[in-house]
């Protein structure tokens, strides 16, 4: 997955770019642990876009699986649901289900996800 290191008010994390492959496997949700890891950082932030359709299907478990397995990890994930993003609103109730979390959190905008990353 192609990311970017982003440096904001002192703190960095990790964002990955849109052309990345869609996160779709326990192995890809690896991944992002493996580059928090070699980064020594523990935020990360992604566009919607990069969330498979099993993650939007409540039935397939693969919600449960990654948003497990980046809490273990304490990582802290900003996934942002722009109005542009969500043409079908397939992501609205993704927004309203994930916007307090303490590991994994959606924000209608950038802004917004970056100043719960980097907040101390």
């Amino acid at each position: 997955m192609i990311y970017q290191i982003i440096e904001s008010k002192h703190k960095a994390y990790i964002e990955y770019d849109t052309s990345s492959k869609i996160i779709a496997n326990r192995t890809q949700v690896m991944d992002i642990v493996l580059d928090c890891s070699q980064n020594c950082l523990n935020n990360v932030m992604i566009d919607a876009q990069l969330l498979s359709e099993a993650f939007l299907d409540k039935y397939s478990g693969f919600s449960e699986i990654m948003i497990k397995t980046l809490t273990q990890q304490e990582i802290r994930m900003a996934v942002v649901v722009g109005s542009g993003n969500d043409p079908q609103g397939k992501y609205f109730a993704l927004l309203d289900l994930y916007k307090s979390g303490k590991y994994f959190r959606t924000f209608s905008d950038r802004s917004e996800a970056d100043y719960w990353l980097t907040k101390q």
